[in-house]
């Protein structure tokens, strides 16, 4: 086989190659841009729904609140759906920490028995 019968044998087949890596580079960038902005939008609605908690907070034991029956009804049901879901989101950051300190001393650590215990 010449050199030139090579080259226009292969070349494509290369050309076609590179041409994968690329899209695949792309959409793996694609993809950790569209978590990343995943990411932001959950912290963005954490934050302004933790801000509407605080607030109902100091509202829900101002005596003023009181007066009105059914108002104060409705920021009871309210602030009680918000302390549940400020306390799933507290519970899902200290699992994440948990995971995050379990890599680490799994990653550091030598004795086994402890390794795999950590790993459950």
């Amino acid at each position: 086989m010449t050199f030139e019968e090579y080259c226009s044998e292969y070349i494509p087949q290369i050309l076609e190659t590179i041409e994968k890596i690329v899209k695949n580079e792309q959409l793996e960038k694609s993809l950790k841009d569209q978590k990343q902005n995943v990411d932001k939008n959950i912290l963005e609605q954490k934050d302004k729904l933790e801000k509407e908690y605080n607030v109902l907070k100091e509202r829900i034991i101002d005596t003023s609140e009181m007066q009105d029956r059914r108002g104060y009804q409705k920021l009871s049901k309210r602030f009680n759906q918000l302390q549940e879901i400020m306390d799933v989101y507290k519970r899902i950051t200290s699992l994440e920490n948990s995971i995050i300190e379990n890599k680490q001393f799994i990653k550091e650590e030598k004795n086994k028995e402890l390794i795999e215990l950590a790993q459950e």
